[in-house]
């Protein structure tokens, strides 16, 4: 829902808070994400060495154990009238004005408080300029943070994201400016307060009944403090919606493998693909489709380069969208990323396979494609397999072949791990 903007300037007067915050919480590198071209889900950029990209700035996500940033969080939770049981705490640090945010949107709201150097954060294209402890609420809207070049010192943003209850939407269309210069009409906001979702229950998007919600609520300090509680607890499952896109995704270079191994993953060769052995035949398009449905494929995944027949990526979605087989391209073997095998190694092909391996784990039979049909030692298939086998938690790699027969991949050890990510302090 959107919410106009709250401002609340001095919010937190205290002068040392930006110091401490920088010297005592334990920061990590960003990382850049934007939306992935096959499944619009956030992902981590990679330059063409297959290595992900450092943003700027630092960031953090928070559980607890700093005295003053508790206190802090009490007063704006209390205040604020935050009282998502399962809100999430996370911070940025920018360490000068050359770190910036672009402009991005979340499905929930955001509470944040600015410490340190004066910073323009745009809201729908509004700038808002925060100086050290202010406060601002705002909805669903785009915002970002622009550079500043001119600005040498540091600035760290905590934000809550969290979703609203019904006193919160009752305030939606409010616009509360504390800034002198910025004065709302009592009359205006009188009238605005009264919006659309007024009557929305909104703690029914975290599990309460139309019974639960129509009761009367605590809304005192003591729900505010019980959900500050629960937010702070790291034992306690945050609510997926609320990860940010500036959240473990960005800073955890260390990718888990999938909790189960997948029962097994496919392969297929589109074969007659330039550049190979003469002795590489053309594989057709029916026989292709015939291979892969006749061992039940659900979803494929196409690791070559861009073929120029009929096993090009848009015809080849079509023809699986025709055929209801999820489909997803993600070209391995750039030179510039060390070829196939180094391509497989690096971060981006070791994040590509263990995505892929969790496709096979969550359910239905997936299947990556390479050009060719080989898959003796050297071969893209052997090369992937290998890989799969060593890093992604896969129990067996089965190869379907020209005709359609199926052969298990044997594993030969001769696939190198992949390098231990640098550590960021």
């Amino acid at each position: 829902a959107f919410r106009d903007l709250d401002i609340r300037r001095r919010f937190i007067s205290e002068d040392s808070t930006y110091k401490s915050l920088v010297d005592k919480v334990t920061w990590r590198q960003a990382k850049v994400v934007a939306r992935d071209v096959n499944t619009g889900e956030l992902a981590l950029r990679y330059n063409e060495k297959g290595q992900s990209l450092s943003a700027g700035r630092q960031v953090a996500d928070y559980s607890g154990g700093l005295d003053f940033l508790d206190e802090i969080l009490q007063k704006v939770f209390t205040q604020m009238n935050i009282r998502d049981p399962q809100a999430r705490i996370f911070m940025n640090f920018y360490a000068d004005g050359k770190d910036k945010v672009a402009a991005h949107r979340h499905d929930f709201w955001t509470c944040l408080l600015s410490f340190g150097s004066p910073r323009i954060l745009t809201v729908d294209g509004r700038p808002v300029l925060l100086r050290d402890g202010d406060l601002i609420v705002f909805g669903t809207q785009n915002h970002g943070v622009p550079p500043m070049p001119d600005i040498s010192d540091g600035r760290v943003s905590l934000v809550i994201f969290f979703y609203p209850d019904a006193d919160n939407l009752e305030r939606q269309w409010q616009t509360i400016n504390e800034d002198e210069e910025e004065k709302s009409s009592a009359d205006v906001v009188q009238l605005l307060s009264g919006g659309m979702d007024k009557g929305f229950k909104a703690s029914l998007l975290w599990g309460e009944s139309k019974d639960e919600t129509s009761k009367s609520c605590d809304c005192g300090t003591d729900s505010a403090a019980s959900a500050l509680t629960q937010a702070l607890d790291p034992g306690l499952a945050k609510r997926s919606l609320l990860s940010s896109p500036n959240s473990d995704l960005q800073f955890d270079s260390q990718q888990q493998p999938p909790a189960a191994p997948a029962a097994a993953v496919f392969s297929i060769a589109t074969g007659g693909h330039n550049g190979y052995a003469a002795d590489e035949r053309r594989v057709e398009e029916k026989d292709f489709f015939k291979w892969l449905t006749s061992h039940g494929i659900t979803s494929l995944w196409d690791l070559r380069s861009p073929a120029s027949d009929w096993s090009e990526p848009g015809q080849l979605k079509r023809a699986c969208a025709a055929r209801s087989i999820a489909y997803r391209t993600y070209p391995l073997g750039r030179r510039e990323a060390g070829g196939l095998p180094g391509h497989l190694r690096s971060e981006e092909g070791q994040d590509v396979l263990r995505r892929f391996a969790e496709v096979a784990t969550l359910g239905g039979r997936a299947a990556f494609a390479v050009a060719q049909s080989g898959h003796s030692a050297g071969t893209a298939r052997a090369e992937v397999a290998e890989q799969l086998l060593l890093t992604a938690a896969v129990a067996k790699v089965l190869h379907i072949l020209p005709g359609g027969q199926l052969q298990e991949h044997v594993a030969t050890g001769a696939a190198e791990a992949p390098p231990a990510p640098a550590k960021v302090e």
